[in-house]
């Protein structure tokens, strides 16, 4: 099956950058991200919703560590998202998510959140 990346995609369809992305791959998001850093290095794209599929991401040699690292990197703070109507809330770096189920990730940065 052809591949390409997320910055190839931008690129090709003459967009600047997305406003937001959803990425559900079942552990393949670090490597998503990865083929985005062209449009994510100076943050163009503000909220990215990334699943955290902790099994998945072991599978392809990833750990939420690195996922968050990644984007930590690039200049994206970690939130997580509810589905109430609550705020995304910040999750501080190093810190560890824990749960039962396969959870939605939002990177984006403070001032960003703070504008909605």
């Amino acid at each position: 099956m052809p591949a390409t990346t997320l910055d190839d995609e931008l690129r090709q369809c003459g967009l600047a950058a997305a406003r937001p992305i959803k990425i559900d791959t079942e552990g393949a998001e670090q490597q998503v991200l990865q083929g985005a850093t062209g449009h994510l290095a100076d943050r163009k794209i503000p909220f990215i919703v990334a699943e955290l599929h902790e099994f998945g991401l072991a599978k392809l040699g990833n750990s939420q560590q690195s996922l968050r690292g990644l984007m930590e990197g690039l200049g994206y703070s970690t939130f997580g998202l509810y589905y109430s109507t609550s705020i995304p809330k910040f999750i501080p770096p190093g810190s560890q998510i824990r749960s039962p189920f396969i959870v939605n990730l939002l990177f984006s940065t403070p001032e960003r959140i703070a504008e909605y």
